[in-house]
């Protein structure tokens, strides 16, 4: 056996065990949809990389028409990585029905090349992956935003909750794609192995931040039956006037502030916008809509706008670390506390203490 073969059956064994791994670890130890569907397409290519060594001749390894057949097995998992993104983004929103119709294409396609051995159905399969992962990437430009805005109106935290990682491992899994159509094209030992081995670390990769993730929405989708939505300044009642709404809105406004310049609840690092209108004896709804009309801004901005006056007085006050300053302020990490701090003084931590004062803008 040549060398070039034996680092691809190395390869091959890496890749069988972490995606065994990992299939357990997501299916057993994890809750969640999205990863579960993890654990299934992990369990897949588990299955796949094990029926591509069975099928392995090192003396005829790359017979076309075998190698064409292995190929439509395998694509037939492609849009699966299109169902967890959505399922990412919007839990719950993506139903059965619509995944089988995505799938029929695939399947219809595979099996057409299968029965016919007719190449224009081989060619059409990885052109319909191309398209489907280009169509991917569309999506999560246009709902990433959507996402992250919605989490700002309803957590005054990302970490964890955001999916700002998921452009650079969409990109990583598109390039992946790439190289799995020119492997299709043009097959070799070096082509297998870089593939393979890429593929490991695109998953590595979304396993990291997939076991690290926080499914927030799911709860959120939970909590809505039960709420009553109320629009944000209620029809005045029989002999009511304008003026008995303005002063119920005003009287909820100093509630309001009362919370968090009395309590101080922004100092909660895991607030989140159903917690703050429990204590105020209102709905997230109600509260959402008061954030976004009334004080023009979102739950996120104003909750961490307390925050970031907090350690503003302590970095002026105290000789505190900047981890001790971040997380006396409510903050849940170092990193989030320079980030919203630098965006709303135009200047870092430590150059607002350097220079004491309360304006540093350049």
């Amino acid at each position: 056996m040549t060398g070039d073969w034996k680092y691809l059956f190395i390869t091959y064994g890496m890749a069988i065990m972490f995606y065994s791994m990992m299939a357990w670890l997501f299916w057993f130890r994890s809750k969640g949809r999205a990863k579960h569907m993890i654990a299934f397409i992990m369990l897949m290519i588990a299955l796949q990389n094990v029926k591509d060594l069975a099928i392995i001749d090192t003396d005829n390894a790359y017979d076309p028409s075998l190698s064409a057949i292995a190929t439509c097995v395998d694509i037939i998992a492609v849009p699966i990585y299109g169902f967890i993104l959505v399922e990412l983004c919007r839990p719950g929103w993506i139903k059965t029905r619509w995944m089988v119709m995505t799938e029929v294409p695939f399947v219809v396609m595979s099996l057409l090349y299968v029965l016919t051995q007719n190449h224009l159905f081989y060619m059409l399969l990885w052109v319909l992956s191309l398209a489907y992962g280009l169509w991917c990437i569309v999506w999560m430009i246009h709902d990433l935003p959507r996402y992250h805005r919605w989490l700002k109106n309803e957590y005054s935290y990302q970490e964890n909750i955001n999916l700002h990682w998921l452009r650079g491992v969409t990109l990583l899994f598109f390039i992946i794609l790439c190289i799995w159509v020119v492997d299709c094209i043009y097959p070799s030992t070096l082509i297998d192995t870089i593939y393979i081995l890429s593929s490991l670390v695109g998953w590595m990769v979304v396993c990291y931040f997939i076991n690290r993730q926080e499914l927030v929405i799911k709860e959120v989708i939970d909590s809505l039956p039960t709420e009553t939505a109320e629009p944000l300044a209620p029809a005045a009642a029989d002999g009511e006037t304008e003026e008995s709404d303005n002063e119920r809105i005003k009287a909820f406004s100093e509630q309001l502030e009362k919370l968090f310049t009395v309590d101080k609840v922004y100092l909660e690092p895991r607030l989140r916008l159903v917690d703050l209108a429990q204590k105020l004896g209102t709905n997230r709804t109600y509260l959402s809509n008061f954030f976004n009309k009334e004080r023009q801004t979102t739950f996120y901005e104003f909750v961490n706008g307390y925050r970031i006056s907090h350690s503003e007085n302590l970095l002026t006050t105290t000789d505190y670390t900047l981890d001790v300053v971040a997380e006396l302020s409510g903050f849940n990490s170092l990193s989030t506390f320079r980030r919203a701090f630098s965006v709303k003084n135009n200047c870092s931590p430590q150059e607002y203490r350097s220079v004491n004062t309360s304006n540093c803008q350049n």
